[in-house]
């Protein structure tokens, strides 16, 4: 069923499951569109099985997880010609504690937030997380030679 995502939570009940995808995986949380926690805290009240849909390259350096500055400044996503004294709050995203999904599907399987994590700690790179893991890492490393 393909419904507008604004009326996603008052369907999760009816669903088998929930999948979601995310901007980005910090150490506690994962940045996902707005109303996602509403949506996942809804399925886990109709205890419907929950699950991220992301790869390891949508891991934040060092853990540290931020929401997008520029959403701010775009208030015309929402209302573009807001009369004086109305404030639009623009931002398209918030941060999702790792708890409230029931796991995360990536490309190595199913996986929780923990493995997910350990798995893709860049290992070579004395700073940790200073240095993505994947392809980054490979670019990272290009672009620093002579």
């Amino acid at each position: 069923t393909l419904i507008f995502d604004s009326a996603l939570h008052m369907a999760a009940h009816r669903a088998d499951r929930v999948w979601v995808g995310c901007e980005a995986i910090g150490a506690q949380a994962f940045l996902a569109r707005r109303g996602t926690r509403g949506l996942l805290e809804e399925a886990r009240r109709s205890e419907v099985s929950t699950a991220v849909v992301a790869t390891s390259d949508k891991l934040m350096p060092r853990g540290e997880l931020s929401l997008p500055t520029y959403c701010a400044g775009e208030t015309w996503t929402l209302w573009e010609d807001a009369p004086e004294g109305v404030s639009v709050d623009a931002q398209a995203f918030e941060d999702v504690p790792h708890g409230l999904a029931d796991a995360f599907f990536t490309e190595a399987g199913r996986e929780s937030a923990a493995a997910l994590c350990l798995r893709s700690m860049n290992t070579t790179d004395p700073g940790g997380w200073d240095t993505p893991p994947g392809p980054l890492a490979g670019e990272r490393a290009y672009a620093s030679r002579p």
